[in-house]
């Protein structure tokens, strides 16, 4: 799974954060679980990734080369921060309706893991001066934009809950909640938010990489991510029914009937037994604050 998919994912979670954060919705352990599971072991390649790119070679133009390989892993870490900072306020705001400290604590270790990744990624685009000019400016813009569509979306999510703290700029982020509380005053959010999705789509179709660095681990993620949540919210969406995401419930069923199957399944029969058959700005608000 590429992670524009994960960019989707955290458009589809904002969009819908009212019903989700509602009190009869509840999360499934299991998924979260699994969450921290495959996030924490994305880290650890990006880890290893980013120590190989920082010290790989001393040679100018070998590290050029290596940079140019480097830019899909850089992408990643970039575009999948806007999912990973969306689920984590998502987290805050499900305990905070709750008054528990059940959920938010698993988001946030992923949280600050993923910073930590970023600001590696983003310190070797700063010093290395080996990196490619035009390289370094187009990671550099994928920087910003992901960092405006998350303090739009998780503005969503102010309604609910004030998560602001999680946007990579809270003010900007309380600015669009009431950019967005203005527009769905004025037109349904039933109109807003697929223009909304089909803008993000757009912002992110050019500029990434075709090949993503670790789809396994991104589909695990986004499967667990839908696992907690439930698919009954979003059943009657057409967000959710996009190609990507009918393919990950598939997979999700499909690997909870083999797993049915084999436990269900009696043991071989002896011999006098008898056998047994068996998706490059988002809709701006009235205020224009994707410039620069």
């Amino acid at each position: 799974m590429h992670a524009r998919d994960l960019l989707e994912l955290a458009a589809v979670v904002a969009s819908h954060a009212p019903t989700l954060l509602a009190p009869q919705v509840s999360l499934a352990t299991p998924s979260l679980e699994r969450y921290w599971t495959a996030s924490k072991s994305r880290l650890d390649r990006w880890g290893h990734a980013l120590k190989r790119l920082a010290g790989q070679g001393s040679a100018f133009r070998q590290r050029e080369r290596t940079w140019l390989m480097g830019a899909r892993l850089v992408e990643e870490i970039l575009a999948s921060e806007v999912l990973t900072r969306v689920w984590t306020a998502y987290l805050a705001a499900h305990d905070r309706r709750r008054q528990v400290a059940e959920s938010e604590p698993i988001g946030q270790s992923i949280y600050v893991g993923h910073l930590e990744a970023r600001n590696r990624a983003v310190h070797l685009l700063l010093c290395d001066p080996s990196i490619p000019a035009e390289l370094a400016v187009r990671l550099n813009r994928l920087r910003r934009r992901a960092e405006r569509w998350t303090d739009l979306l998780i503005g969503r999510m102010l309604t609910v809950s004030d998560v602001s703290a999680y946007a990579a700029m809270p003010q900007r982020c309380r600015e669009f909640a009431d950019d967005l509380q203005h527009q769905e005053e004025q037109a349904a959010a039933a109109v807003v938010w697929p223009l909304t999705l089909s803008a993000l789509r757009g912002a992110f179709a050019e500029g990434l990489d075709p090949l993503p660095a670790n789809p396994d681990l991104n589909a695990a993620i986004a499967n667990s991510i839908l696992g907690a949540c439930g698919a009954e919210p979003f059943d009657n969406s057409g967000l959710l029914r996009s190609a990507w995401m009918a393919r990950l419930t598939a997979v999700s069923d499909d690997t909870e009937l083999l797993l049915s199957d084999y436990f269900s399944t009696p043991p071989a029969p002896t011999a006098s037994a008898t056998p047994v058959l068996r998706g490059d700005a988002p809709h701006r608000p009235k205020h224009d604050r994707f410039s620069g």
